[in-house]
């Protein structure tokens, strides 16, 4: 009897350390997972700022008018040549879409207004909801709107 219970002991000490290493590499991986996700996060933000911080853009694209040879010159061409990303969507601030540059288009003002991503995914996006690093300030976030100066 007493070499049942402490077989039983045994086997459950032995479940239980093969069930908290299992949570430990399960733990490790998702920490993994969020760091690689969110060093692209901020790569890709970085790459946007390159080409969005500057007065120009704030002039030619508005919810009125859009300078389709500008703005697909530095941003559609740019960003999907330079940076090799896959798709360019420039959004108003409804979230429909001014301008879409990706594999089957060419720098496009859009016709019509579901040519965007799904609202709620564009809803998440724009207030930053899981889009922010772990850590840390938002890397393109400013306190302080910025406004176009003409010359």
């Amino acid at each position: 009897m007493a070499v049942a219970f402490f077989g039983m002991l045994l086997l459950a000490i032995i479940a239980y350390a093969g069930w908290s290493a299992n949570q430990t590499a399960v733990d490790r991986e998702r920490r993994l997972l969020d760091n690689a996700f969110n060093e692209s996060i901020l790569r890709v933000l970085n790459e946007q700022k390159s080409v969005a911080w500057w007065d120009d853009p704030v002039i030619k694209i508005t919810d009125d008018a859009i300078d389709l040879e500008f703005t697909d010159a530095n941003f559609g061409v740019f960003l999907t040549e330079t940076y090799g990303q896959d798709e360019v969507y420039i959004l108003n601030g409804e979230n429909q879409p001014l301008y879409i540059r990706g594999p089957n288009t060419n720098g496009t003002r859009p016709r019509h207004s579901n040519a965007a991503v799904s609202r709620s995914s564009l809803s998440s996006k724009r207030s930053g909801v899981g889009m922010r690093p772990a850590s840390g300030p938002d890397p393109i976030c400013s306190t302080k709107p910025r406004t176009a100066t003409t010359s």
